[in-house]
């Protein structure tokens, strides 16, 4: 590899970094990179480092000591070149990929050198860009790969992580697919342990002893600590660990069906709690409500949560209430869940329309939709001349700066070439947006205004008879940034059904003049009705995209009602 002559002579510093502060994992890292860089150094005739940074510390996440003193020290002229196993040795996150790059953009650091190819401020920027992504890019694949294999391992029934005292992690089934085993040494020990307190006879102490010295009792050795006697604290971790029954807690999920082999029931858990002078652990719920992390408290911004309570007759009450995490002072009272029911329904029945209107509604909106195609390509005629003529600016821009009559720059000087082609770029993407949007646009807003009007007819019915599942999509649907305060619910309405809500009375008006009720068909005279009114016309005239207005309606109306969840148990 070849370094220019002038950089040999410049100070340098020597970049080490191992990815874990764990003394037993990557020793041989640094040690590595270390020999790595004198050989860099000697291969190519350049001085030693005046400066070795070293650390064990991952590169995820921006705040290294040792890295920031580096780059510290290059402003300051101490060090004008890095030399470094690799890139991804320097960094994995884009906030310390751009502060290095700037840094050799700018000059202040005059190269960075590894043993495959040397970094230089003149070079292509996009090369050292895609090599620092690919390193970001690692990391968030491994995190994700890692979360993927870990929630695939709960779902089998096997805990990830050290198996607790009386088993072994068993990893003779492959990466990925590690279980646990109950261990013949120690499971019928500890077994007798629980015997022993279980009789009621035994204190812990008293059980501790036993096992140790009568027993000759000893732990399962780990890598850093050999085989030794059972501590108190670890006796009293084994008698109050779900596990042994059959149920853990793992990323903050409670796990009842574990594949291990049980050492005792949970009836024996609970008599042993009570032993102890502890509770029985109240088993994990799967009891579901329909409107927990959805609404806040309106006082003290805490989540509301739901509870079910039962009175002396036997009768069940669902109440919500807020978590007081954020204040345990909050003064706002519970709310019964048919009361937050019947706030709920009475926000759906104003946006709740007869199925006359929906079919004229629907009709109406495909007829515009008709009109705005027929539009669409003189629009999109106008904006490909404007991005053509945009590419030709910028293509005429570039050949003036590299033509023979600019090399000294006094035709087109680098601040002015600079400065146009910032704008130029600026304006070919804003009309690559408009293409964008303009083409999404046509495909979307016909099929999302029909959902509105589906909605609008059907969600108060669904709401009423659906499923837990159900009841949330429609409330997520019907609004957003959900406030319960004094007992009252409040949100944000969607403009769509704004509009929709407005319409109702005009539409009531037309149906009784007509002696018809909410049921009934769209008959032409209806339909001519609908169309003579303006009130009706102007809120879907004025624009016919409405319906696609709003994001966060989009992302809940992708399905209609009827394929809603069935089968979970509503509250």
């Amino acid at each position: 590899m070849y370094i220019p002559e002038y950089l040999k002579s410049l100070p340098s510093g020597d970049y080490e970094r191992k990815s874990t502060d764990d003394k037993d994992h990557q020793v041989a890292s640094l040690s590595q990179q270390r020999t790595s860089n004198q050989k860099l150094h000697k291969d190519n005739d350049i001085p030693p480092a005046s400066k070795v940074y070293t650390e064990a510390i991952s590169a995820k996440k921006p705040g290294r000591a040792q890295f920031n003193q580096m780059l510290d020290d290059v402003k300051e002229g101490i060090i004008q070149v890095i030399a470094a196993w690799d890139l991804s040795r320097l960094s994995r996150n884009p906030i310390d990929s751009g502060r290095l790059s700037w840094l050799l953009q700018t000059g202040r650091l005059k190269a960075i050198v590894t043993p495959f190819r040397i970094y230089l401020p003149e070079d292509n920027v996009i090369i050292m860009s895609v090599e620092f992504s690919q390193s970001n890019q690692f990391l968030r694949d491994l995190s994700k790969n890692v979360k993927r294999g870990l929630s695939d391992k709960l779902e089998k029934g096997w805990r990830p992580g050290l198996a607790p005292e009386g088993y072994l992690n068993d990893n003779t089934h492959g990466k990925g697919n590690s279980k646990i085993k109950s261990d013949p040494k120690r499971f019928k020990m500890v077994r007798r342990m629980w015997d022993l307190l279980l009789t009621g006879n035994y204190s812990v102490p008293q059980i501790l002893t036993t096992a140790n010295e009568e027993w000759g009792y000893r732990m399962r050795p780990h890598k850093t600590m050999g085989s030794r006697p059972m501590s108190r604290s670890g006796l009293y971790r084994i008698f109050t660990n779900t596990f042994y029954y059959g149920e853990y807690q793992y990323g903050g999920n409670w796990y009842d069906d574990g594949n291990h082999e049980k050492m005792i029931t949970p009836d024996e858990y609970d008599r042993a709690q009570a032993i102890l002078g502890r509770k029985g652990k109240q088993r994990p719920k799967t009891r579901e409500f329909s409107f927990t992390g959805m609404i806040y408290c309106g006082e003290c911004e805490a989540t509301i949560t739901a509870e079910e309570k039962i009175n002396k007759y036997g009768t069940r009450y669902i109440y919500y209430h807020c978590t007081k995490r954020k204040d345990p002072h909050c003064s706002q009272r519970s709310v019964e869940l048919q009361e937050l029911k019947k706030q709920v329904n009475e926000i759906l029945s104003n946006v709740n329309i007869p199925e006359s209107f929906k079919d004229w509604a629907i009709k109406h909106l495909n007829d515009l939709h008709d009109k705005e195609t027929q539009e669409q390509g003189l629009i999109n005629s106008s904006i490909d001349s404007a991005y053509a003529d945009c590419l030709g600016r910028i293509n005429n821009l570039i050949k003036l700066k590299i033509s023979p009559m600019n090399t000294d720059g006094s035709v087109l000087s680098d601040e002015d070439y600079q400065q146009q082609m910032i704008g130029l770029k600026k304006e070919k993407k804003q009309l690559e947006g408009q293409m964008k949007v303009l083409g999404e646009r046509v495909d979307q807003w016909e099929e999302l205004s029909m959902k509105t009007f589906q909605f609008a007819r059907y969600a108060k019915y669904h709401f009423e008879n659906g499923t837990l599942m159900d009841k949330r999509i429609i409330l997520q649907t019907i609004g957003s940034n959900f406030i319960l305060e004094n007992r009252k619910l409040r949100l944000n309405i969607p403009k769509p059904y704004i509009v929709i809500e407005n319409s109702k009375p005009e539409v009531n008006k037309i149906l009784s003049m007509l002696e018809l009720d909410e049921n009934a068909v769209l008959t032409p005279r209806l339909a001519h009705a609908f169309d003579q009114s303006p009130i009706l016309r102007r809120g879907w005239d004025s624009n016919p995209r409405l319906c696609c207005h709003n994001d966060g309606f989009q992302d809940h109306c992708t399905s209609p009602l009827c394929d809603l969840s069935k089968n979970i148990n509503s509250d």
